[in-house]
C-alpha cells in the first residue's frame, strides 16, 4: 500500500472528524463496542453481554435536544420521548496476503436509528438502516467485507422490531434487531453489523438473569439479504431457524457463572459456559480469572456434511493497576473438528483481529496488553495489543498438521470526551500473521472513524 494513499486516508479522516466535530480489550467482537477500559472490571464478558436490558440513551447534545422538544415536548410519551440518531462511519482496509493477493476497501456509511418512546409506560417501537458504499475499492481487490460482493455498495433495513419493557426488568424484542450473545451476535467489526429476524426475551431478577427465543433468520455484515439460520457452509435449500436459551447467575459484582444453548434442527447444537471471579487487592490492583468452554456437535441430519463433535476450552487471568491492563490466555481445542462460528463472532478468548486459534487439535497461548493515556492527562487516548502462538493443529478430514501460527496485533483509540469532539471515535488497526514453515504472512491495516450523533 503506497505510504501517499495512507497518508491521504489519515488526513482525510482527521479533517472529517474535525468537520462534523463517543460515537476492548476482550474477544474481538466485543472489542469493537468501547476502546479499552482502565481496569479489568470493565473488561466485557461474553456471557455478561448476553442478558444485559439497555437503558435509553442519554441526550449528550443538550442545547440541539432542547430546541427540537420544543416543538414535540406537548405531546404524549411515545413521541415527546423518541430517539433519532445519526452514525456516521468511514473505514479504511488493506489486507495484503503473502500469496500475493491483496483486499483493499474504502468505504463511508453508517446507520440512522429510531426509537419511539413507551405507549402506556410499556410499548415502543424502532428500526434502523444501514448503507455502505464504496469510496474507493478495486474489483481484483475484493474481499474486505465492507461492501457487497464485487465491491457493491449496499442499504439494508436492518432493524425493525416492536419492544415491550417493563421497568427494565423484563423485555421481549420482536422481529428484526441486534443480539450479542456468544456465537450469535452483531459482530460489528466492518460497515455494517450482522442482524437478525428474532423473537426473544430477556429478564433480569437481580442476581439471575435469563433469555431466550427464537431465531429465524441472519443478515450479515455484507448482505442486505436476511437467510434462514439453517443456511450456513454450503446447506441452501432450507429454511429451519434456531431456538435459544441461556442464564447467568450474578449474586455479586464479583463472581458471574452462566451459558447458553443454541439448535438448528439437522444442522448444529452449541453449548457455551463461562465463569469470572474478580479480587480488588490491598494495593488496588484489580485482578480477573476467568473460564470458559463450547461444545459444538452436529444434529439430526447432519447437513454440515458429517457426524461431528467437537470442543474448545479456554481460561484467562488479567491484572489492573493504574489505567493499565495485563491479560495473559490459553485454549486448546479438539482433535474431533475445528470450532465454527458461523453466526457472529467467536467468544474465545484468543480471538483477535485476524485469526481465532480455533482449528482442531490446536493450543494457543496470548500475552495482552493496554493502557488508557488518560494517567499522563491525555484524554481520550487509549491502546492495547496483543499477541498470540498456536500450534498443534490438524486437518480434521486429512489427519495431517496444519502449520504453526502466530498474529500480533496493536490498536491506538481516540475518543475524545470534550464538547467539540464528543461523538468521534478514530481508531488505527494493524496486525501480522506468520505461519511457521510458509511464507503467505498476512499484514492487515484499518483505519476507522465513528461519529455518532443523537438528532433527537
Amino acid at each position: 500500500m503506497p505510504k501517499k494513499t495512507i497518508l491521504l486516508i489519515i488526513i482525510s479522516l482527521l479533517l472529517s472528524s474535525l468537520i462534523l466535530s463517543k460515537l476492548s480489550f476482550a474477544v474481538e467482537y466485543l472489542r469493537n463496542e468501547a476502546p479499552a477500559p482502565g481496569s479489568v472490571e470493565g473488561l466485557q464478558s461474553p456471557i455478561g453481554e448476553t442478558f444485559r436490558i439497555l437503558p435509553r440513551k442519554e441526550i449528550f447534545f443538550p442545547r440541539l435536544s432542547d430546541y427540537t422538544r420544543d416543538y414535540i415536548k406537548g405531546l404524549p410519551t411515545f413521541f415527546s420521548d423518541t430517539q433519532l440518531d445519526l452514525n456516521i462511519r468511514s473505514f479504511y482496509f488493506d489486507r495484503n496476503r503473502g500469496d500475493g493477493s491483496i483486499s483493499t476497501t474504502w468505504a463511508l456509511g453508517g446507520s440512522i436509528s429510531y426509537k419511539s418512546g413507551k405507549l402506556f409506560n410499556l410499548i415502543s417501537v424502532g428500526g434502523e438502516v444501514f448503507t455502505s458504499q464504496k469510496l474507493y475499492g478495486p474489483e481484483d481487490r475484493d474481499g474486505s467485507r465492507l461492501l457487497g460482493p464485487g465491491q457493491e455498495g449496499f442499504t439494508v433495513i436492518g432493524r425493525a422490531y416492536g419492544e415491550l419493557n417493563y421497568e427494565e426488568k423484563l423485555e421481549v424484542k420482536l422481529y428484526r434487531q441486534y443480539i450479542n450473545a456468544p456465537y450469535v451476535n452483531k459482530q460489528d467489526i466492518r460497515m455494517v453489523p450482522n442482524t437478525f429476524e428474532a423473537y426473544k426475551f430477556v429478564g433480569d431478577l437481580g442476581v439471575f438473569r435469563f433469555g431466550g427465543g427464537y431465531i429465524s433468520k441472519i443478515k450479515r455484515q455484507d448482505s442486505d439479504k436476511f437467510v434462514p439460520m439453517s443456511q450456513i457452509g454450503s446447506i441452501k435449500d432450507t429454511d429451519s431457524g434456531m431456538f435459544a436459551f441461556g442464564t447467568l447467575y450474578n449474586p455479586v459484582r464479583e463472581f458471574a457463572i452462566g451459558g447458553v444453548n443454541y439448535f438448528v434442527q439437522d444442522v448444529i447444537n452449541i453449548f457455551y459456559a463461562e465463569s469470572y471471579y474478580l479480587k480488588t487487592t490491598a494495593s488496588g490492583a484489580d485482578v480477573k480469572i476467568s473460564a470458559q468452554v463450547t461444545d459444538q456437535r452436529s444434529v439430526g441430519d447432519d447437513l454440515l456434511g458429517a457426524d461431528f463433535n467437537t470442543q474448545v476450552w479456554g481460561g484467562q487471568i488479567a491484572a489492573s493497576y493504574v489505567n493499565t491492563i495485563l491479560r495473559f490466555a490459553f485454549s486448546t481445542v479438539s482433535n474431533n473438528k475445528e470450532i465454527i462460528s458461523p453466526y457472529g463472532g467467536y467468544p474465545g478468548y484468543l480471538s483477535l483481529m485476524v485469526k481465532d486459534f480455533k482449528r482442531a487439535g490446536e493450543k494457543a497461548f496470548l500475552a495482552g496488553l493496554s493502557h488508557d493515556l488518560k494517567s499522563v492527562r491525555i484524554e481520550g487516548l487509549s491502546f492495547f495489543t496483543n499477541y498470540a502462538f498456536g500450534y498443534d493443529a490438524v486437518d480434521s478430514l486429512e489427519d495431517e498438521p496444519l502449520p504453526d501460527q502466530r498474529e500480533f496485533d496493536i490498536t491506538v483509540d481516540y475518543k475524545p470526551e470534550k464538547m467539540m469532539l464528543e461523538g468521534v471515535w478514530l481508531r488505527f488497526r494493524y496486525a501480522n500473521i506468520d505461519f511457521s514453515g510458509e511464507e503467505d504472512s498476512i499484514n492487515d491495516f484499518r483505519v476507522i472513524l465513528n461519529y455518532n450523533m443523537p438528532l433527537l
